[in-house]
């Protein structure tokens, strides 16, 4: 058993480093003026979790980092808490952090509960067309 919680803790420790690691440089890269041949998002839209219509385009020219998930999806779990890990790192480089719910059977109230209840404090939403 402790074997495999050490296991877990290296993937998370291992995946935190690289999704910061990884929005650094895009915002650095963004500062030199080297993405402006990196491919576009496919646009979608999302209501936010206090029933904000919005775009993935509304945040246009900005380093965003968009995490789909669903609320029974363990993996999902793993991969919230590598984005608490580095949000405060991601968040003062003006990264812009989205986790948007997939799931077409999961209402916004469950959502809003589960990132209150998990201290969730960027942006998160319902978008189950998204992908």
């Amino acid at each position: 058993m402790k074997k495999e919680r050490a296991y877990r803790l290296l993937i998370v420790l291992v995946l935190s480093v690289a999704v910061a690691v990884f929005a650094v440089r895009l915002y650095i890269m963004r500062d030199r003026g080297k993405t402006n041949n990196l491919p576009e998002a496919p646009d979608f839209t999302f209501t936010t979790i206090d029933g904000k219509n919005m775009r993935l385009s509304d945040f246009k020219g900005k380093v965003i980092i968009v995490d789909f998930f669903a609320l029974w999806c363990d993996p999902c779990r793993i991969q919230l808490g590598v984005l608490k890990r580095v949000w405060p790192i991601l968040k003062n480089h003006g990264v812009i952090l989205l986790s948007i719910d997939i799931d077409p059977g999961e209402g916004l109230s469950d959502i809003k509960e589960h990132a209150t209840s998990m201290r969730i404090n960027w942006i998160i939403g319902s978008s189950p067309e998204a992908v």
